[in-house]
This record gives C-alpha cells, sequence and structure tokens, in this order.
C-alpha cells in the first residue's frame, strides 16, 4: 500500500511540472499597428504635418471634443492639420489609428499657445533725448502694438523679430511715462516706457515736508556732490550756514539713504560754533528717540497721480527692529559726535517727505519758489514707485 502511494506523488508532480511548462510558452498577441516616423508638435499659427504608420486598411480619427485638429489617411500615411492656438495654452489631443483587423496604436499631439517675450526689463527706461531703439522679440504669431502716447510711436519689424520704439526728445523737465499695447491671438497685454534723466529730472529743486503739529515745509535743492547726492537746505537759517544732508543715492534706480549722525556743516549761536549732524529718530509709544546706532532712513522716488513727483522714506532694518521710524532732526553737537551732543536746531523734520518743483514755477521765479497751497497728502495716489521702501 505504501508503494502504491507514492507512484501516485510522483506523477502528481510530473503534471505539475508539465503545466508549468505550458505556461511559459505563452506569447501576447503583437499589435499589426506600428508607427514609423513621426512629428507631433504642432505651430501655434497652425499647420498639417504627416506621419506613417505600419498596417492595413488603415483609419485614423481624434476624440470629438478635439474641434481644433483633424487627420485624413492615405495608404500609410496619416495627415494631422491643426488650426491656429490663438490662446496662450498649450493644447494636446490623442490620434487613434486602426487597422481593418481591429489592431490599433495611439498617438499624442500638442500645440503650443501664442508666444511673446520682449528683451528688455518690465519698464524700458529711455534718457530724454529723441531716439529709436529695437528690442529682441519672441512672437509665433502675427504680433500688433500700438501706443497712444504722442511723444512714443512703436511697430514690428516681423522679418528681424524685433519691436522697434521711437521717442521724441523730452524737454518737459519731468519723467514720463507711456504704455504699449500688444496683441496677439487672443492674448492681450501692455507693457511700460519711462523716460527721463538724472540730472535734468531728478535733480533739482523740491519742498521738503514735515509734520509738527500741521504740515509744513521748506525749500532745498537736490544737487549733485561727487558720485553721490546732498539735499541743500535752501530757506533762510539753514542758507547762511550752508547746511546739507548728504545722502548715499542711486541714479539709476532711485533710492536714496540718509544716515544717522551725518555731518551737515556747522552752525554759530551766541559766537559759539556748533557741528551739525542729521540725526535719524525713532518712536517708541509716544517717545522720540536719538541713537548711536546704524540707524538710516531709506528713500525711494515716486510718481504721483497728480503729475508731481517726489521721494518717500522709512527706517531701514536697524532701527524699525524695535522702533517706528518718525523723521530726522538736526543735532548740534560741541565736536561732531554723539556724545558731544549740545541741543537741537529746530524745527524737526518729523515724516519728511520730498516734492519736486515743477520747472514751470521756477521759470518765473528767483530764489526758493514758495507754495500757498497746505500740502494734501491723501491726494497723493502713487502712480509709479521707483527702488523699494517699506
Amino acid at each position: 500500500m505504501k508503494k502504491i502511494y507514492s507512484l501516485f506523488v510522483i506523477a502528481a508532480g510530473c503534471l505539475i511540472m508539465a503545466s508549468c511548462g505550458d505556461d511559459n510558452d505563452y506569447e501576447p498577441k503583437t499589435s499589426s499597428v506600428s508607427v514609423v516616423s513621426a512629428e507631433t508638435e504642432l505651430a501655434a499659427a497652425g499647420e498639417s504635418k504627416t506621419i506613417v504608420v505600419n498596417g492595413t486598411g488603415l483609419s485614423a480619427s481624434f476624440p470629438s471634443s478635439a474641434t481644433w485638429i483633424s487627420a485624413s489617411v492615405s495608404g500609410n500615411n496619416i495627415t494631422v492639420t491643426a488650426e491656429p492656438n490663438l490662446n496662450n495654452e498649450t493644447r494636446h489631443a490623442l490620434l487613434t489609428v486602426r487597422a481593418s483587423n481591429g489592431d490599433e496604436t495611439s498617438v499624442s499631439f500638442s500645440q503650443f499657445g501664442a508666444i511673446f517675450s520682449i528683451d528688455a526689463p518690465p519698464e524700458i527706461h529711455l534718457t530724454d533725448d529723441s531716439q529709436t531703439i529695437e528690442l529682441d522679440a519672441k512672437f509665433n504669431l502675427p504680433l500688433t502694438v500700438s501706443t497712444s502716447d504722442d511723444w512714443l510711436s512703436v511697430r514690428v519689424d516681423e522679418a528681424n523679430s524685433k519691436v522697434i520704439l521711437t521717442a521724441s526728445a523730452n524737454n518737459t523737465g519731468n519723467m514720463r511715462f507711456g504704455d504699449v499695447d500688444y496683441s496677439i491671438g487672443n492674448v492681450q497685454g501692455s507693457f511700460s516706457v519711462e523716460q527721463w534723466d538724472f540730472a535734468k529730472d531728478v535733480l533739482g529743486q523740491y519742498y521738503l515736508w514735515y509734520y509738527t503739529g500741521s504740515w509744513n515745509y521748506t525749500n532745498v535743492a537736490l544737487e549733485q556732490s561727487g558720485r553721490n547726492v546732498r539735499i541743500r537746505l535752501l530757506d533762510d537759517g539753514y542758507a547762511e550756514y550752508g547746511l546739507v544732508i548728504p545722502t548715499t543715492t542711486d541714479s539709476e534706480y532711485l533710492t536714496m539713504t540718509i544716515d544717522n549722525l551725518a555731518p551737515m556743516g556747522s552752525v554759530t549761536l551766541s559766537g559759539t560754533t556748533y557741528q551739525a549732524l542729521a540725526f535719524v529718530r525713532g518712536l517708541s509709544g509716544s517717545s522720540i528717540y536719538r541713537s548711536r546706532s546704524a540707524w538710516a532712513m531709506e528713500g525711494a522716488f515716486y510718481a504721483y497721480s497728480d503729475g508731481t513727483f517726489g521721494w518717500q522714506y522709512d527706517g531701514n532694518s536697524v532701527l524699525t527692529a524695535s522702533y517706528s521710524w518718525y523723521g530726522l532732526s538736526i543735532g548740534l553737537t560741541s565736536d561732531g559726535t554723539y556724545d558731544g551732543y549740545a541741543g537741537w536746531y529746530t524745527p524737526h523734520f518729523y515724516y519728511m517727505e520730498l516734492e519736486r518743483v515743477d520747472p514751470s514755477e521756477l521759470a518765473s521765479a528767483k530764489g526758493p519758489v514758495k507754495v500757498k497751497q497746505a500740502k494734501d497728502r491723501a491726494a497723493k495716489i502713487p502712480l509709479h514707485r521707483f527702488g523699494s521702501v517699506k
């Protein structure tokens, strides 16, 4: 009896082994349809491309939702045609190719959207001279450009992929700004053009506004001093001593820094001569502080919607870590150092900001210009800001 059982086990084992051997002989069916060659990226302007597919009795189609693309079959050649893509998004569609025996394969096609880019900063800066500049551009559909500014003209050079800007000379004595509108397919937008020279349109006479219970001002001039700029105080009480506020000014990005304890000149009072320093002031609660620390005022140049221009300030990070910026005061010192502090030369320039005097006001004026109206800060809406200020 034991012998018969052993033979049964051996026979069963042989059946299992035979079954495994049959499984290894299985071969999946290979589709008779295969792609020989294909270019599947289509231009935004619309185009046709032909792919070659092996197979017999071929047909080809896109999903009914892909209304922008179609396919036609001629033997083993399938021509795919795309309409222009007027939007800026790339779109995709899947082509299904079938043979008469039921075999099939799929090919994915994509079409780029409208592209427009220009080799220029976000705001294109032109000098005050009359000029024509060529900007390298990239666009894959017909491009239209225009401007409503009478001092500026613009056109497209399609053959050389350029946008051509022409500006007349700026003799206004002020900055001016323009916009260029563009349209490519269904995509519309604009970019900005500014025209100014630092010496002609930024330097010059300003009102230094400050707040001491109400808004007041004194006349100052922003003038070149070596590689930097200084603010010269022009009114009586300052001009007789030649007091100036030294700054570090970037004439390209129009940012300005006024350092704490910067030397301003000397003042003689009651026979005693003092050295004047620019004290940057900080506010905490209701208390106003001075410091020997590396405080500074950081300013940026603004163009406003009312047609005026000027500088606004805030404290640097050293000051604002513990205090709010409050303004600038002229401190008198016995020896030109913080330790030699001997009192204030008033008034204090709290919440100081500069407003550029319109050159038309200077044309008929002799000396500093006086204005009659009180300052209306609420009416000043920033139209354009240079640099950065907190």
